[in-house]
């Protein structure tokens, strides 16, 4: 080749520079570099001849823009020169080139079910931008497809295990601590409300995470902290952005570790804790994450939520808590029973929930509005300015009511009850059987309660309003 390169025109593609950098010292590198570059003619700069060499290389690689270009420029130490190089950055694909990829790799038929499911998952469309990622969903679909389940998470488990599979060679730490270490990282960008990292910052909180952990520390204490933070970088999930920041190659790759992180949390504790809002994204994880959960971890995962929503709290939790029982009852997997679930002053408008069983439901001063209740069974709900209007119960069974609720205005949208739908429920508390023997007429001024049928001590309705 390097013959061949004196007297012709060639061009040279080195791939994955990357790959073989990680296993060389910092001289080994330069050498390594070197004897690529014999492939160029003698002449005084390289530009000027008809040879040219491409080396794709993880941009990530490099700490920052100053170390790769101080790499490529030999550290001025031979006669290369600033226009000898032309630094390029691949731009991700655009919904034409991804279809277009599909389709040369799998074949029309086959192509446009991945295409659709893309479309239809709108977290994949920026994954599936960069062709190494479109790649790996693309093949992991058949894969996923002998599953039971094929969800968020499962899919992002099934690229993640891949990904880290084929780096195998490269990695220092072994894939079930890098799997923590990422979770960790995750999560610490999350609570810091940062999707990036200068990477002193990074170097400096991969040193903190070491020390933490004395035993993975402790499996590597030959290494230098140099190779482990390389190893950092080489994760294959982290990129480089701007001159030195680093974070996940796609947002949703964060997400993802938090959900996993919170979830190993609240099976290891009796209580669920958040210290900020989680993304919709994060959230569809961890209710994905669910359905792929083992019996035990299930019945870990319910004392988890009976300890949390016995509790008073004002914070995010209970609406996940709630939201992680609907996804239980929704696919059939068993529901905890709840002695006593607290959603006083919860702002949990438009919430939808299925399947609770507990004794007793205290609702006070709560945000209710539009929320829809499914297959939901209290034995005493304690009602107290609240707000349920238009809020829709279906299939239901509620045994005893407390509530302070009192006509003592004209507007019926003072007793937020208005437009209160029940379907199909089963009240049994007394003097208020709503069956389809019962016609009511219920005036706020008057008191007035016409029905088919004596009904004595007619107080205990004056929660009920025109409307219902």
């Amino acid at each position: 080749f390097i013959q061949k390169a004196q007297d012709g025109s060639l061009i040279f593609i080195f791939d994955g520079l990357d790959e073989k950098l990680v296993h060389y010292t910092k001289d080994m590198r330069q050498q390594f570099l070197a004897e690529l570059m014999r492939v160029f003619p003698n002449t005084h700069h390289r530009n000027e001849s008809k040879v040219k060499i491409i080396l794709s290389c993880r941009s990530h690689h490099f700490e920052d823009l100053k170390s790769q270009n101080g790499f490529f420029r030999g550290l001025g130490r031979d006669n290369s020169a600033q226009q000898d190089y032309r630094a390029m950055e691949i731009l991700p694909f655009n919904s034409t080139q991804i279809q277009s990829m599909l389709t040369k790799q799998l074949g029309a038929k086959d192509s446009a079910l991945v295409f659709q499911f893309i479309n239809d998952n709108h977290y994949l469309s920026g994954l599936a931008s960069h062709p190494f990622l479109l790649n790996k969903i693309a093949h992991s679909l058949p894969a996923l497809q002998k599953l039971k389940h094929i969800n968020s998470t499962s899919l992002y488990q099934a690229l993640i295990e891949d990904t880290l599979s084929r780096d195998d060679e490269k990695h220092v730490l072994h894939r079930r601590h890098k799997k923590r270490l990422l979770q960790d990282l995750a999560y610490y960008l999350w609570k810091n409300k940062a999707q990036v990292l200068p990477v002193d910052d990074l170097n400096d909180w991969y040193q903190g995470w070491l020390q933490k952990n004395e035993r993975v520390q402790a499996q590597h204490s030959t290494i230098s902290n140099a190779e482990l933070e390389q190893d950092l970088r080489n994760s294959t999930l982290l990129v480089r952005f701007s001159k030195s920041d680093f974070g996940f190659t796609h947002s949703s790759m964060q997400e993802f570790f938090i959900a996993q992180k919170l979830t190993k949390k609240w099976q290891e504790s009796s209580l669920m804790t958040l210290d900020g809002n989680i993304s919709p994204l994060t959230r569809q994880f961890i209710l994905d994450g669910v359905i792929l959960l083992s019996d035990k971890e299930i019945t870990c995962l319910h004392q988890t939520l009976i300890h949390t929503l016995a509790q008073e709290s004002t914070t995010p939790v209970a609406h996940l808590a709630l939201d992680i029982v609907s996804t239980m009852h929704k696919h059939q997997i068993s529901v905890p029973a709840f002695e006593v679930v607290q959603l006083s002053q919860l702002k949990l408008q438009e919430i939808s929930i299925f399947g609770l069983n507990c004794q007793r439901l205290i609702i006070n001063a709560t945000e209710l509005f539009a929320s829809e209740w499914t297959a939901v069974t209290i034995g005493e709900l304690h009602l107290t300015l609240s707000n349920l209007n238009k809020s829709v119960w279906r299939h239901s069974q509620i045994q005893t009511l407390h509530s302070d609720a009192e006509l003592n205005s004209d507007s019926v949208l003072t007793s937020g009850l208005y437009q209160w739908t029940l379907t199909q429920c089963q009240f049994l508390f007394q003097y208020a059987e709503l069956s389809a023997r019962l016609d009511w007429h219920i005036y706020t001024a008057q008191r007035k309660v016409n029905t088919m049928e004596s009904v004595t001590e007619l107080e205990a309705l004056k929660f009920m309003q025109t409307g219902h």
